[in-house]
């Protein structure tokens, strides 16, 4: 096939390779499409708007994942994400300890529920993240004062760090995943509708890093759900030789309750909505996932969160023969 050259995405100069695997990936996968932000400047000029990695007109890309035919049993995504997320936080009863750095928002979107209606609990679930991180970060600047006014220094662990709850940043790093059960064509169909609208909302471009919607015809299934134990366990092999403590991934994972982990049912029959766990074979199911800003999907989000937990405790991995230095961290 003849490959036209003029319709390949123009790229800035001093792109990164994984910029330029996201744009090539994305144009040789059928199953991509790109969404362009135009500016008011392109509008003025007549132009027509180009992919670039420009926060005031980047390209959006909007992809599809196919997946296997059957899912995993919930309870065992569950006990991994206890086990190795950093954290678990539900936003209906917020808690006095301090979000990691980076979070995924996890949402299921119960059958029957508008998409509109879905759009406004999503708004309101990213805004309460943003405010429990400046609440936070308020909270670190109080104590830093505090502890400058009695003459304390900040406490230290053993390895000469800051103490967790003294590390601050401007921003937390959001992402956004959703699991949406139903009738396939449809709940596909509105996957996609909430994937664009999503990235196409200016304000949530800017305090979301991409999205990941999954879609199954049994509510059972939680490809979503699978989509965050994948990214959690990114870069478990890194954090293998710490201690059992430091172990755990530098993402949490909050939810709007403790309902949205467990699933939902639309079996009028059932007088308890909540599903049974149990694994299902014979389903339809996929991931709709949009990314902006050279941002990436899911997995570049984990490689990020995992960078950061390298910057504390990498140095004990050594890549002149990928191997580790036997250490415990207690």
């Amino acid at each position: 096939a003849k490959i036209h050259y003029d319709s390949l995405p123009l790229l800035n100069v001093g792109f990164t390779v994984a910029h330029f695997n996201c744009y090539v990936n994305s144009f040789y996968n059928p199953t991509s499409t790109y969404i362009t932000m135009t500016t008011k400047a392109d509008k003025m000029k007549g132009t027509n708007p180009r992919p670039s990695l420009d926060r005031k007109r980047s390209v959006t890309v909007l992809n599809h994942q196919e997946l296997p035919d059957y899912s995993t049993e919930r309870f065992y995504l569950l006990s991994e994400l206890e086990i190795n997320a950093h954290s678990t936080r539900f936003l209906d009863h917020m808690e006095e300890e301090a979000f990691p750095t980076h979070v995924i928002l996890y949402l299921l979107w119960k059958p029957g529920m508008a998409l509109d209606l879905f759009q406004k609990q999503l708004a309101v679930c990213v805004e309460k993240v943003h405010d429990k991180w400046a609440s936070d970060k308020a909270k670190i600047a109080t104590q830093t004062d505090e502890q400058k006014d009695t003459g304390d220094a900040p406490k230290v662990d053993k390895d000469g760090d800051k103490d967790e709850n003294e590390e601050s940043e401007s921003t937390g790093h959001l992402y956004l995943v959703v699991d949406k059960g139903g009738p396939y064509s449809d709940t596909k169909l509105s996957a996609e509708k909430l994937a664009k609208d999503t990235a196409m909302d200016s304000a949530l471009r800017e305090k979301i890093e991409g999205i990941t919607v999954g879609v199954s015809s049994d509510a059972r299934a939680a490809p979503g759900l699978e989509a965050c134990h994948d990214a959690i366990a990114s870069g478990a092999r890194e954090r293998r030789p710490v201690g059992y403590s430091a172990r755990r991934s530098n993402i949490g994972i909050v939810t709007w309750s403790s309902d949205d982990l467990l699933g939902y049912s639309d079996d009028p029959n059932l007088k308890e909505k909540l599903l049974e766990t149990d694994a299902v074979e014979n389903v339809k199911q996929c991931r709709v996932m949009a990314e902006w800003f050279a941002h990436g999907n899911l997995m570049s989000f984990a490689r990020r969160a995992q960078d950061r937990w390298n910057d504390k405790f990498g140095s004990f991995y050594n890549p002149s023969n990928n191997q580790f230095d036997q250490v415990d961290i207690r």
